[in-house]
């Protein structure tokens, strides 16, 4: 077996299985070896029929009298015993391997900033109910305490839901908005470093939502911005009537801010179909931190108590620093059956106040990515989305939310947007099936992904450092890059899609390797990678001359001079070249378009890369990300299929293929909007 493939046994122990359905009955068991990988469970008979399963098929774990108790996604239950001695290292081995599952799946992906601490902890329910004790590894990431128990499931609180947090006796006991408690005991020397860091990253975040309410209302004093960001704590949407007790004028100076945003129109057209004092606007942080900034986002309630009105619903919207939205979700606000019989508009406020309270939370609980939401049952079981089942059937505000998620409209047209809101808006008080989506085809498999399983700013940084400058040194078409590190790269490149206007990163792309239908493209990509020193504007000429099939008579002294010095029959391979049949770049329709623009695989490599800035077609600076324990290589050009480049899901826009890495600033073909 390949030493890379080969799967890695945590442990491996004798112990005894059973089998049961979801009615109950056994249909298997015997005496077995049972192996623990990094993400799986093996159970292994002596001549029976061996069970594999991943992590990610375990729903849940329970034990009892010394009998381990795994609930499957299959319905099926696997009881695991006569562990002898190995029966605690295995239930605290497996629970930490499920955990690590569970702490990408369940979208807590982002930057840790305290861990290797180990406690007792006890969790109380609302009621004061004792729910889970036990030793754990209290971890604080970037925004939210995250607790991994030794035995069980992992538990995440935002920061943004503490509410009390009190110290004493070497004691911590931490309060949420909805009433749970926790209590951390036991760390020893850990104890203050740990509450130190809390409090440090706290504070951080609360000086970061009052630093951005400032950059947005600059002309609010300091106490109006620390109690406008009590309200807002990192993430939360807060009432439009509350922040209007705080100053009448705040909320018409963050209205302004939507109409610099682009979104005036729409969000105007929103606003007047709303209860405009139920209307609620948040900040937060990408999903990436610092790699995708800061958004707005608001939330709009639309209801009346007239049921034959368009209503009964919430529409959500986030802006980001680069404009508006890729879609406004819309979720429904109470049952259809019901909605037609609420008389008083007191009773609707109530129930929106409610909704409002469970969309702020169930948003913090999956860090605000939006495809859990509206992806449907039969895309999640696309592999790229598998994850997205487990993390469904282990967060119950996920689950609350897909039902009440009524459909979400692109924002393609701004009067197309409003047909298609209205009509939307109308289908969801014409049934009375809460079941039922309004939706319009979303079912192109575009290759884009929507989440990471690492975390792109815990690679070590090795952008101008000797490491990171030895990329493509020795040779000019092939870098290799360290094991968990990143950097970036300026490369020169070229327009392969000449006429059209220039590319623009902030529409979202995917990395390929291309061919163009031309004579000697591999030959002159070579060529032109190998020889810097050859001017920008020649070697673009070049190529989109070739694309157009010319006789080489045709060419200039110059570009023959070139080609001969490419291959000494270059006037043969041009004169004889046979059309290769491509299929043009067609892009995708904008309603399917991603909602964040997050770093995307290279093809046929374990490297990430995402485009931070372009200079038109000649210019583009990419960081490229090596999450894995090894060295991987970044070949720029490919002897099949073709050369490294990135394709824009508006197909209008060209294409770009990446010549050389930049070296010395030397003449450049033109910037202009067109190729």
């Amino acid at each position: 077996m390949n030493e890379e493939n080969k799967q890695i046994i945590i442990l491996e122990c004798s112990a005894s299985y059973s089998l049961s359905d979801d009615t109950g009955l056994i249909t298997a068991k015997d005496d077995v070896r049972v192996r623990l990988g990094e993400d799986n469970l093996s159970v292994l008979p002596k001549f029976g029929e061996p069970l594999f399963l991943a992590l990610r098929d375990i729903l849940e774990i329970s034990e009892d009298d010394y009998k381990i108790h795994l609930n499957l996604t299959s319905k099926e239950k696997l009881t695991i015993f006569n562990l002898g001695y190995k029966y605690e290292d295995f239930l605290r081995i497996l629970s930490r391997l499920r955990n690590e599952i569970l702490l990408k799946d369940m979208l807590m992906q982002e930057t840790l900033r305290k861990s290797g601490v180990e406690s007792e902890f006890v969790h109380f329910e609302e009621n004061g109910e004792e729910l889970q004790k036990g030793k754990c590894e209290p971890r604080l990431y970037e925004t939210a305490l995250v607790i991994i128990p030794e035995k069980g499931e992992l538990i995440r609180i935002p920061y943004s839901d503490i509410l009390e947090i009190q110290v004493e006796d070497f004691q911590l006991a931490i309060t949420t908005d909805f009433g749970e408690k926790l209590v951390f005991s036991r760390m020893g020397k850990h104890f203050d470093p740990f509450t130190k860091t809390l409090s440090d990253l706290m504070n951080e975040l609360s000086l970061k939502v009052q630093s951005s309410l400032k950059e947005l209302l600059p002309e609010a004093d300091p106490s109006v911005i620390r109690r406008v960001a009590r309200f807002m704590k990192e993430g939360k949407a807060a009432k439009r009537s509350d922040l209007e007790s705080i100053s009448p004028d705040l909320w018409v100076e963050l209205e302004k801010k939507l109409e610099a945003a682009g979104i005036k129109e729409e969000y105007d057209f929103l606003k007047s179909l709303s209860q405009k004092e139920k209307m609620c606007i948040g900040l937060k942080r990408g999903l990436l931190g610092d790699l995708t900034g800061e958004y707005i986002w608001f939330l709009i309630p639309v209801y009346s108590t007239n049921p034959q009105e368009p209503g009964n619903a919430v529409a959500m919207e986030a802006i980001s620093g680069e404009g508006r939205g890729k879609a406004t979700y819309f979720f429904r606000i109470v049952s259809r059956k019901d909605y037609p019989n609420f008389k008083s508009i007191d009773e609707l406020h109530r129930e929106a106040d409610n909704f409002i309270k469970r969309i702020n939370r169930c948003m913090l609980a999956i860090n605000f990515r939006r495809e859990p939401i509206y992806l449907p049952d039969e895309r999640l079981e696309e592999p790229q989305y598998q994850k997205y089942k487990f993390a469904i059937a282990k967060i119950p505000a996920l689950r609350q939310l897909r039902q009440l998620f009524i459909g979400r409209v692109i924002h393609s047209s701004p009067e197309q947007w409003k047909n298609d809101v209205m009509d939307l808006l109308k289908f969801n008080v014409s049934t009375m099936d809460d079941a039922v989506r309004r939706t319009k085809g979303e079912t192109v498999d575009t290759g884009y992904v929507t989440t990471l399983d690492f975390n792109p700013q815990s690679l070590k940084d090795i952008t101008d450092t000797s490491e990171g400058d030895a990329l493509f040194s020795e040779n000019p078409i092939e870098g290799i890059l360290l094991p968990e590190s990143r950097v970036r790269i300026t490369f020169n490149t070229f327009c392969m899609d000449e006429g059209k206007p220039a590319p623009d990163f902030t529409i979202p792309y995917i990395f390929s390797y291309e061919m163009l239908d031309m004579p000697m493209y591999l030959k002159v990509l070579r060529y032109l990678a190998e020889k810097p020193e050859i001017e920008q504007s020649l070697a673009q000429n070049l190529l989109w001359k070739l694309s157009k099939k010319p006789k080489f008579e045709e060419l200039t002294k110059q570009e023959q001079d070139l080609l001969f010095d490419i291959d000494p029959y270059a006037d043969a391979e041009v004169n004889n070249y046979v059309t290769q049949k491509h299929d043009p770049w067609q892009g995708y329709p904008p309603e399917i378009w991603p909602d964040e623009i997050v770093p995307q695989p290279i093809p046929n490599t374990e490297l990430f890369g995402k485009i931070v800035r372009m200079k038109g077609f000649s210019e583009a600076e990419v960081e490229i990300y090596n999450p894995t324990k090894s060295p991987q290589k970044l070949l720029l050009i490919k002897s099949n299929p073709g050369g490294f480049s990135a394709k824009f899901f508006d197909g209008m826009r060209q294409r770009i293929g990446f010549r050389n890495k930049f070296n010395v600033k030397g003449p450049t073909s033109s910037t202009s909007i067109r190729g």
